[in-house]
């Protein structure tokens, strides 16, 4: 290779949520967790439609962020972002009716949401970036999940998530987008799996 012609473009505002919504797990309310996930997975085909992407952790048994009253949660954790835009009620539109649901329908979780507006993607990277130690051993299975998966019968997505993360937490990746559904691929076609591009999260399991 002796040169290289790279087509830049303008680094895109990032508006990012990091928010918990958990409960103590010795508390009679916990046993609504995979309801409570069931219902959020249900909303991530309208959110991703909406531009939204990121990541979350589904858990029974996860170290309390809120303090040390008890060493365990059970919940959610998610990272979330939206482009170009630094407004937080672009992002309160999309949560807001979430998270009134869920107060409503889970009085014993607690919601902690956190948004914050980064002026370029370099700069919300620096203190987003995965910073864990890389190499372990591990086992990893996953999903590729559509719109039916995740909205249709929250009954079977509750049950299939509490299986998913019996042996840990388990992680919905909210992956859609328009250059995951409209990609046109160079000669008509490539090797990636048909149902990436209906795919809205991807989950995956690691023991």
């Amino acid at each position: 290779m002796t040169s290289v012609t790279v087509k830049t473009y303008p680094s895109p505002k990032i508006l990012h949520l990091s928010i918990t919504i958990a409960t103590l797990t010795s508390l009679p309310q916990a046993k609504g967790t995979w309801d409570l996930v069931a219902y959020l997975l249900a909303q991530y085909p309208a959110l991703g439609d909406a531009g939204l992407s990121g990541y979350s952790f589904l858990f029974d048994n996860f170290t309390n962020p809120f303090g040390p009253s008890s060493p365990l949660v059970s919940g959610v954790l998610a990272s979330v972002a939206l482009q170009d835009t630094s407004d937080p009620n672009d992002m309160l539109k999309l949560w807001g009716p979430i998270l009134e649901h869920v107060n409503a329908t889970w009085p014993g979780f607690a919601v902690a949401p956190n948004i914050t507006a980064y002026r370029s993607f370099w700069d919300w990277y620096q203190p987003n970036k995965d910073s864990f130690a890389a190499g372990k051993n591990q086992y990893t299975c996953s999903r590729l999940l559509d719109a039916k998966a995740l909205a249709g019968d929250r009954n079977v997505t509750r049950d299939a998530f509490r299986e998913f993360s019996a042996s840990g937490a388990g992680t919905a990746y909210l992956v859609s987008g328009k250059g995951v559904w409209e990609a046109k691929p160079r000669g008509g076609s490539n090797a990636v799996l048909p149902a990436w591009r209906k795919a809205y999260v991807h989950a995956s399991e690691c023991k």
